[in-house]
């Protein structure tokens, strides 16, 4: 059996494409997924299946299609996925260590292929961005009073 973390992309934001967790629940335990855990309304699950991360991927985009009528972008992670975003995380212990304003993004495809790091940084911008492999890790530097960014970062 695989384990795989599933992440759906901006659903539930804003009102806009709302996935109901419950109902996604159940869509995927009667689709034959096994162990199925969602996260709050994130659109992020957890399950087990004896398919490989493709055909996973594949499934879930088909099934939400078809139950919700929603194109939605899935992506699906691999314990070997998610352990090498834990282990490149390269924020510093010190000037980065408020864990609530950090974010990670998954690309499909590699978005700085000629370095392993590059960081991103302008005194005018409202974050720090890290980009390795496929991901992105976002640092919120400045926060409005409310406790929200002070604007859109991607």
């Amino acid at each position: 059996m695989n384990r795989f973390a599933v992440l759906l992309r901006g659903v539930n934001v804003g009102g806009n494409m709302t996935v109901s967790m419950p109902a996604l629940k159940l869509l995927l335990v009667n689709a034959g997924y096994t162990y199925v855990e969602t996260h709050l309304n994130s659109g992020n699950v957890v399950l087990e299946t004896e398919k490989d991360k493709a055909a996973t991927e594949a499934s879930i985009q088909q099934l939400i299609a078809q139950h919700f009528g929603l194109a939605i972008a899935v992506f699906v992670l691999s314990e070997e996925d998610l352990s090498y975003i834990v282990q490149h995380n390269p924020f510093d212990a010190e000037t980065e260590a408020d864990h609530s304003k950090r974010m990670v993004v998954v690309f499909r495809e590699p978005i700085a292929s000629d370095a392993e790091t590059t960081l991103i940084k302008d005194e005018k911008e409202d974050a720090n961005y890290y980009l390795r492999g496929k991901v992105a890790y976002i640092y919120i530097i400045r926060w409005e009073p409310d406790g929200r960014r002070s604007r859109t970062l991607l």
